[in-house]
């Protein structure tokens, strides 16, 4: 990991940028995630009951109920699908 110092208004705070082969390997294992739970379950939005198609699938997001995504459970009891828009609502309240 690479160390990043900024400085605001005399507090020094420290930024953690991962090596490049991390960010690789988080990004497999998002889209392995992800794919398994499009074959789970239906394409359909889980809180605003948007349905998906393949021409605009990209738009649905796999979200991790209890927020903890090294939570992977083999059958999917830790996901729901939601639109983008369902997420970021989702994450704002939070």
């Amino acid at each position: 990991m690479r160390a990043t110092q900024c400085m605001r208004n005399s507090v020094v705070t420290f930024s953690y940028t991962p090596a490049v082969g991390q960010m690789r390997a988080i990004a497999r294992v998002a889209r392995n995630y992800r794919e398994q739970a499009l074959k789970i379950y239906p394409w359909i939005c889980g809180r605003g009951g948007r349905e998906f198609t393949h021409a605009n699938l990209r738009e649905l997001t796999v979200h991790h109920r209890d927020h903890d995504h090294d939570n992977i459970p083999p059958d999917g009891s830790n996901w729901e699908l939601l639109c983008l828009y369902c997420m970021t609502t989702n994450i704002s309240r939070n």
